[in-house]
């Protein structure tokens, strides 16, 4: 990041902050918090009560949190998007906040949906966020941390082997004959340990697995 990057960061920086301080400066956004904080006090650290379990404080801080940003965030009464969430209910909570409420740079995470073994990648920007910076997000972010996982294609002969392979040790051969056969039918000096991983390439391939080698 060169100096007038680091400017143009410290500039959108200084009016995310800006925008804080105006918005905690407003009247009606106060006693919006104070009204929010009397109606959602915390049932376990009142005077006399017991603590709940742990599903029950679960449950009454998610309910919370989407009171929360149906209140603030979703009424649109105060211009905030999703990213407000975190620092509004640190200022809620604590009286302050360690971040402002309007977002600075553009923002990737990974969502993963555990039900069907899948995730993909969302980036989050804003209205002021230009094409450049989207752009910097995301290539910074994938160089960091997401490898090409596309099957990588697979020569003929070494398919040829693998499912040979395959086919002989399912037939209940030991790794050293499957491998005499191999090289007798197609040719080469593959080791049992080398059918062996051509067999567990196979097997992943078939099962879906999104790495491949070209080894061997």
């Amino acid at each position: 990041m060169n100096v007038d990057d680091n400017e143009k960061l410290s500039l959108k920086a200084q009016k995310a902050w800006q925008f804080t301080e105006l918005l905690l400066a407003r009247t009606d956004f106060q006693k919006d918090v104070e009204k929010f904080r009397d109606k959602w006090k915390c049932p376990w650290e009142q005077p006399g009560a017991e603590l709940p379990d742990e599903e029950a404080q679960r449950k009454w801080k998610d309910e919370r949190g989407l009171a929360m940003a149906e209140v603030f965030i979703s009424s649109g009464k105060y211009n905030l998007d999703a990213y407000a969430w975190f620092p509004l209910l640190s200022y809620i909570d604590n009286g302050s906040t360690s971040l402002p409420f309007m977002g600075v740079m553009p923002v990737v995470n990974r969502v993963t949906d555990d039900a069907r073994g899948i995730s993909w990648y969302e980036m989050r920007f804003y209205d002021h966020t230009t094409e450049e910076e989207v752009r910097s997000a995301f290539n910074t972010y994938k160089a960091a941390y997401i490898k090409d996982r596309r099957r990588q294609l697979i020569p003929d002969l070494k398919l040829k082997k693998m499912k040979r392979a395959y086919e002989l040790r399912k037939g209940g051969l030991p790794w050293k004959q499957v491998a005499d056969i191999v090289n007798a039918e197609l040719g080469g000096t593959l080791a049992y340990n080398d059918v062996r991983k051509l067999v567990k390439q196979y097997e992943d391939h078939h099962a879906g697995s999104p790495f491949f080698t070209r080894d061997i």
